[in-house]
């Protein structure tokens, strides 16, 4: 991937250095605080744009390499900074959404052994992977599951969608749109996410994935110039004036299309 802003663009071999600047930068819009508060996003810029980048990448491969429950859990805290405790009763999701208004997550000891099951099978299957796009659906597999299990006694929104984004940052082909199609699903209030959700937990995951489809192709059409004007300096530095106005333009679109 090359990225350049206002004529500048990058040499040969650094398009990894600046995949992992703008993961940096792009990764705190999962948390809904940072797209409600534009304080909380420059908050959470500062926290991470002050961490090693290369300490970023590594929790992220332990954190999907994580093969059992305790551990997921604990590397996970990292990135979404609640604690992640299983939950131990059985719980309703409040939801005003006509598509999920009947949705039953399924009780505290089902949901335990089905979490365990869920890693088991994303790395049973990531272990045969035969390329990007296939690791790239399999994360999307996983965020839905996850969300349909809700393991979690808070947080599990929070994780799901940082979890996919670890997933798009080490698995895929780094591409920012990866992370910003995934929140574009939401758009509209979800609506199209909890409608294509019931359908993949029915059977039929194709609506779903089509779903994110165009979620990625909107992301490159509205996104593409803000992207573009992140510039090729070294990652872990705080993002310049023209950069942290590209930023707050990609917070203000997202918060103004998922309306949370």
């Amino acid at each position: 991937m090359h990225s350049q802003s206002a004529g500048q663009t990058c040499r040969p071999g650094e398009e990894f250095e600046n995949w992992r600047r703008m993961l940096q930068l792009l990764h705190p819009l999962y948390g809904h605080d940072s797209l409600r508060s534009e304080q909380a996003y420059l908050s959470d810029l500062v926290s991470t744009t002050g961490q090693p980048p290369e300490n970023i990448i590594t929790s992220m491969r332990r954190w999907i390499g994580s093969s059992k429950p305790s551990f997921f859990s604990r590397e996970g805290r990292k990135f979404t900074r609640m604690y992640l405790e299983l939950r131990r009763q059985d719980i309703l999701i409040h939801t005003d959404n006509a598509f999920s208004r009947d949705f039953l997550p399924p009780d505290s000891r089902r949901a335990a052994a089905a979490f365990s099951a869920l890693i088991r099978y994303f790395h049973a299957y990531m272990a045969t992977s035969p390329g990007p796009c296939a690791s790239l659906s399999l994360a999307l597999s996983f965020y839905l599951s996850f969300l349909t299990i809700h393991p979690f006694t808070d947080g599990n929104g929070r994780t799901a969608r940082f979890f996919f984004g670890a997933c798009a940052s080490v698995l895929e082909e780094r591409s920012p749109t990866a992370i910003l199609g995934l929140a574009l699903m939401h758009r509209n209030r979800g609506s199209m996410f909890h409608a294509t959700a019931k359908i993949a937990r029915l059977g039929d995951f194709t609506p779903f994935g089509n779903l994110f489809r165009d979620s990625l192709l909107l992301a490159e059409s509205i996104f593409a110039d803000d992207i573009q004007a992140i510039s090729c300096n070294r990652a872990g530095s705080y993002p310049s004036d023209a950069e942290l106005s590209a930023l707050m333009n990609i917070r203000s679109r997202l918060n103004a299309n998922i309306r949370i």
